[in-house]
């Protein structure tokens, strides 16, 4: 449906039920909706109040004559000029990090940090970061998880490959991490950092010794995942913390899939990005259960 077809439909609702409606009763309107809008229980009466409030905004733009187009192009061109003034004025660069094994990298992976950039509408790069180590796996050889990762993100400008915990030989502790990172003069003068996790890992991380404090020191955003609920009132859905839904559920391509796929002669290349698929058979890695 075009969005004046969308317009007209909502005119016709709204004259049918309210009649005409001068415009300060609809200002007022639209400060009482946008008040209710912040306060939402859960992401269902989100959802209706975002409702609410985007037909209001629509039934505006009829009474005043405006097209939705011309609105949503003078912001976008609005929002094109910040940026060049942002970049000339040396606006810092805003960089979700994404964490993992990455035992190897897959095309999940890619499509978490894909949707990242797209929906938040927030964040200029996205960095991979590998873990250095992990206490209950095994992994590969660093230096190929990173040459994976190097080659999955070739062609791709905004993601890219960040060693921090690789080359400082850092543990699984993330306020220790997290401690240390914002230190960095990168960190001060250059980019904006926050950290993405899974829905999996955000519900858990109330257990984690110092998460208040983790919370508090750097943003996390937050990504849904089939299978995980979100809980009532949880620590992610509080602003500065962004929480992103996608419409469709993410590639569930797991490492584990890969690996398996890589002993036994499956297709590979399904899972993870061509370039890994064939640094995988070159170095025989993931051969062995």
């Amino acid at each position: 449906m075009e969005s004046r077809q969308l317009q007209e439909r909502v005119d016709a609702a709204f004259t049918e039920h309210f009649g005409r409606t001068p415009l300060r009763e609809r200002l007022d309107d639209l400060l009482k909706q946008a008040i209710d809008l912040t306060r939402y229980r859960d992401l269902r009466d989100l959802r209706e109040e975002a409702g609410d409030l985007l037909c209001a905004l629509l039934q505006l733009s009829t009474e005043c004559d405006w097209r939705v187009e011309d609105l949503v192009e003078g912001t976008l061109a609005k929002l094109e000029a910040r940026r060049l003034q942002y970049a000339s004025l040396g606006r810092k660069t805003r960089v979700a990090i994404l964490g993992g094994s990455f035992d190897p990298v897959t095309q999940g992976h890619l499509a978490a940090a894909k949707f990242i950039l797209g929906a938040s509408r927030t964040f200029d790069e996205v960095w991979l970061s590998p873990a250095f180590g992990h206490l209950q796996k095994d992994l590969a050889p660093v230096e190929h998880r990173l040459a994976m990762l190097r080659l999955a993100v070739e062609g791709s400008p905004q993601l890219k490959v960040h060693d921090y915990e690789v080359a400082r030989e850092l543990g699984g502790d993330t306020l220790h991490m997290v401690k240390h990172l914002l230190e960095e003069d990168y960190a001060k003068t250059t980019y904006d950092l926050s950290l993405a996790f899974g829905l999996d890992v955000a519900n858990s991380l109330p257990t984690w010794p110092g998460s208040e404090t983790l919370t508090r020191m750097i943003r996390f955003v937050i990504i849904a995942r089939t299978g995980y609920d979100v809980q009532p009132g949880a620590w992610y859905l509080e602003a500065p913390h962004i929480y992103l839904q996608p419409d469709q559920p993410l590639p569930q391509l797991s490492s584990t899939m890969a690996r398996q796929a890589a002993r036994d002669g499956g297709d590979l290349e399904s899972i993870v990005p061509p370039a890994v698929a064939g640094y995988i058979r070159a170095h025989g890695l993931y051969r062995q259960a």
